[in-house]
């Protein structure tokens, strides 16, 4: 993608990389969340990404988001074990309540610090 309004489309991204149409919307999207370039026009079949423009990416192409305490020992489990799921994280927080962990694990999955598998009780998660 050059600067002068070349935009890239999941069909485009799916050819570049080698990967399913559900693979390269994963993939973009997570594009969207972790960076500050990308910006989304349209959506579902209509849907094209363009980068930002240059005065809009003041504190740089990917900014390092800042991470609560909680936040940084799941990320540095995560790093040395492989994975952690709600009850190992209560563990290594020392928290008793199910959904204050919950709530975290979610809330870091949806700022796109860490990817969920599984459902119910098989979820795990990793970086």
């Amino acid at each position: 993608m050059k600067r002068n309004h070349v935009t890239l489309t999941n069909y485009i991204y799916q050819r570049l990389n080698g990967v399913d149409s559900v693979q390269a919307t994963r993939e973009l999207g997570d594009m969207l969340k972790r960076s500050n370039v990308l910006v989304q026009h349209g959506t579902r079949g209509g849907a094209y990404y363009s980068l930002k423009k240059e005065e809009s990416m003041q504190q740089g192409l990917f900014p390092i988001p800042q991470l609560s305490d909680n936040e940084a020992k799941v990320i540095a489990y995560i790093k040395t074990n492989g994975y952690i799921t709600n009850s190992l994280c209560r563990g290594l927080l020392s928290m008793d309540d199910k959904d204050a962990v919950h709530y975290l694990l979610t809330s870091m999955h949806n700022k796109a610090l860490i990817k969920r598998s599984g459902k119910n009780r098989h979820t795990r998660y990793t970086v």
